[in-house]
């Protein structure tokens, strides 16, 4: 079976396959279970009777629409368009540093996540570090290299400021103005909220996405309280070899509702000897029903599966032949024809079992 495999860009695999989860407790606030379910809290106003009546029961303080409460111990504002991103998929069972959510103001079918990590979109990106000496924002920001694709322009020196009502540090690029960094502390741990525009456009404003970053703030016990508990990315089953079977059958029933079930919410994509990038499972299934209408055929090999974790601790990988390149970030949908694919499926573990996590569009033979 031939061994060149890509090796996708760092920083997504680590993104996409492991993600992670926080291990240590807020100094300040309650202890939350690892999760990747944050509550987002709807609308709410003060009833009138509560205000005039000053014997009535205390009505709760209304939080704002679109309150984005993480079990890290913080809360995000997101004003419409802004969303907790598909992309990285992450892993709630996972219990070590670093961590980082990201959101996004592009829709399902417009996010991605390119070979470096980024893509398209604007995005925000909330990195939790650990900070075992306790230095503060400026000595973290000197000391420690910027987390995710940053400006190779200039190194500027770190500014202080207040931010979350904590002493802080910001890094801003005069020469690039279309990244923000801000660092605040949290006991041992250092919180990096980064502010990324898509585009270097001159017409680019990154003010629009400072705004929804300046909403940032600690959360309370009580806001920690009403998120739910962990919800893991549900197994399609307890093992690689049973999942691959279940991949085989779909593909050969072309049931798209199955599969989609079975896949990650952010489809992980690679090139062998090449670059890796990520859709949402809603735009790859889309795509994947448009090729499946136009007559793409898929054969899944169950007796190939290698669980050799190159793409993760526990990932597998499964051999296919398709008649089409499989759905990529390009927006054009792979046509089918005459000529043959040879696709590897990765497949992740989970709580439970595994999940299919993306492709890989393996050489010729």
């Amino acid at each position: 079976m031939r061994r060149r495999w890509i090796v996708l860009g760092a920083a997504l695999l680590a993104a996409l396959v492991v993600g992670a989860a926080l291990l240590t407790r807020p100094t300040d606030v309650a202890a939350p279970i690892p999760s990747r379910s944050p509550a987002v809290a709807p609308a709410a106003t003060a009833t009138s009777a509560g205000a005039a009546n000053p014997t009535a029961s205390p009505t709760p303080t209304p939080q704002p629409q679109g309150l984005y409460i993480s079990r890290l111990g913080y809360t995000l504002t997101l004003t419409p368009p802004w969303r907790p991103a598909s992309c990285p998929a992450l892993d709630s069972t996972r219990t070590t540093l670093p961590f980082v959510e990201q959101f996004t103001s592009a829709s399902a079918m417009d996010e991605e996540l390119g070979h470096v990590g980024t893509g398209p979109n604007d995005r925000i990106e909330v990195f939790v570090q650990a900070n075992p000496q306790r230095l503060s924002p400026a000595e973290f920001a000197r000391a420690s290299r910027l987390p995710g694709p940053v400006p190779t322009q200039s190194s500027p020196a770190p500014e202080s400021v207040t931010f979350a009502g904590r002493p802080a540090a910001q890094l801003s690029f005069p020469d690039f103005p279309f990244a923000y960094f801000v660092f605040v502390g949290d006991g041992d741990r250092m919180f990096v909220i980064a502010a990324r525009l898509s585009t270097s456009s001159p017409s680019a404003d990154l003010q629009p996405i400072l705004a929804v970053v300046r909403t940032f703030r600690f959360a309370t016990p009580s806001e920690l309280a009403a998120v739910p508990g962990a919800t893991p990315i549900p197994a399609g089953s307890a093992t690689p070899q049973a999942l691959a079977g279940i991949l085989a059958t779909a593909f050969q029933q072309k049931d798209a509702a199955t599969l989609e079930r079975l896949l990650s919410p952010c489809v992980s994509q690679g090139v062998e000897q090449g670059g890796g990038s990520a859709i949402t499972r809603e735009r790859f299934i889309a795509s994947l029903r448009i090729q499946f209408a136009s007559g793409l055929t898929v054969t899944v090999d169950p007796t190939t599966v290698v669980v050799d974790g190159r793409f993760g601790p526990g990932v597998a990988t499964v051999r296919s032949r398709w008649n089409a390149q499989p759905p990529m970030s390009v927006r054009a949908v792979p046509s089918p024809g005459q000529t043959t694919q040879n696709v590897a499926l990765m497949l992740a573990p989970t709580a439970g079992g595994y999940y299919w996590l993306g492709t890989i569009l393996l050489q010729p033979s």
